[in-house]
């Protein structure tokens, strides 16, 4: 199960064009208390209990790291830093934060972020430091799953979305970090975390394309499935049939490795309002096949579509549409 979140949203809320704390932040504690981890005998947790706990942990998470508590009142200057006080229902004192922090990330993790002197008490009243580095421009929108390998551990996985493009060259795709949430010595706790902007641009399931000199010079030819459907996103007319039609062929070679990259494709925040390719390029296998293959070619298209076994409803699915569009297109007059 995935979820999505807008990048205009996340970035109102992290008021990412802001710097230093400012009274406008988001001033609510997480929706509810953190659990204690469930015991032998306690009720178990559920996705969403974890899709809970992940939002929770990821608006305590950055306030250490993307911006800080919001604050209110006049500088006061500390061992040469400026501290104005935290103004946020139910974080009074340092020990409150030390709390909720705890109740959250694992000891080593929540040491890590603790030991900094971003946050302490100043006439027993809990201070911060300003300043805010703004959440990643680049960051269109992220996607969460939720999986639970066994009973002592969940994993909360991150894709990171990005989609840029000027004239003919755009960057598209996403970045991935994978959170643990395990059963620790104080309960279940993340071991590890990540901020709510952590793409990375440097993944290589993010590219770089120049769609006209590409095309031109054959170097799709060379791409990866997935970097083929990130070409395609932004190619139309000309530029897109070849590239079509080189999809078409590796689905006939290769169809699950192909209708994964396409259920891939299918569950990103790329097929929505916006991208009005996104369709055709998911049923393209299908059409291309019945308007570019000779009866012989058809036959093994046919063979290929009846015998692929997907891993996945949504890969089924897939499979399903491809068929679905291959068969209007050959009844059409």
């Amino acid at each position: 199960m995935k979820r999505l979140f807008s990048s205009l949203l996340a970035a109102l809320v992290l008021c990412s064009a802001l710097a230093g704390c400012t009274p406008n932040a988001q001033n609510s504690l997480p929706s509810s208390a953190p659990q204690p981890a469930p015991g032998p005998s306690s009720t178990p947790l559920t996705e969403s209990d974890i899709y809970r706990i992940y939002d929770e942990a990821a608006q305590v998470y950055n306030w250490f790291d993307l911006h800080p508590l919001p604050c209110t009142g006049d500088p006061v200057e500390v061992d040469g830093k400026s501290y104005r006080k935290v103004d946020y229902p139910g974080l009074k004192t340092h020990a409150d934060l030390e709390k909720m922090v705890r109740a959250f990330f694992s000891t080593p993790l929540a040491d890590q972020l603790l030991n900094t002197s971003q946050y302490r008490d100043i006439h027993g009243k809990l201070f911060c430091t300003e300043g805010s580095r703004g959440s990643d421009l680049f960051l269109d929108a992220q996607t969460v799953h939720v999986e639970h390998p066994d009973q002592d551990h969940w994993n909360v996985e991150l894709q990171f979305w990005t989609d840029t493009a000027e004239g003919s060259v755009c960057t598209v795709g996403y970045s991935e970090c994978v959170l643990h949430y395990e059963l620790t010595d104080e309960g279940f706790r993340f071991t590890n975390f990540c901020p709510s902007d952590a793409l990375d641009l440097n993944a290589d399931t993010i590219h770089t394309i120049d769609v006209e000199a590409d095309f031109n010079s054959g170097a799709y030819r060379n791409y990866t499935d997935w970097q083929l459907l990130c070409y395609l996103l932004h190619a139309d007319g000309v530029y897109a049939e070849g590239p079509t039609d080189l999809l078409l062929r590796r689905f006939m070679e290769r169809p699950k490795d192909v209708i994964r990259q396409l259920a891939l494709l299918d569950a990103s925040p790329f097929h929505g309002s916006g991208y009005s390719a996104t369709d055709a390029i998911l049923t393209s296998p299908g059409s291309s096949a019945a308007a570019w293959l000779s009866p012989e070619e058809q036959k093994k298209f046919v063979d290929v579509v009846s015998t692929c076994k997907p891993e996945s409803d949504r890969e089924q699915q897939i499979l399903e549409h491809i068929w679905q569009a291959y068969n209007s297109a050959l009844n059409q007059p």
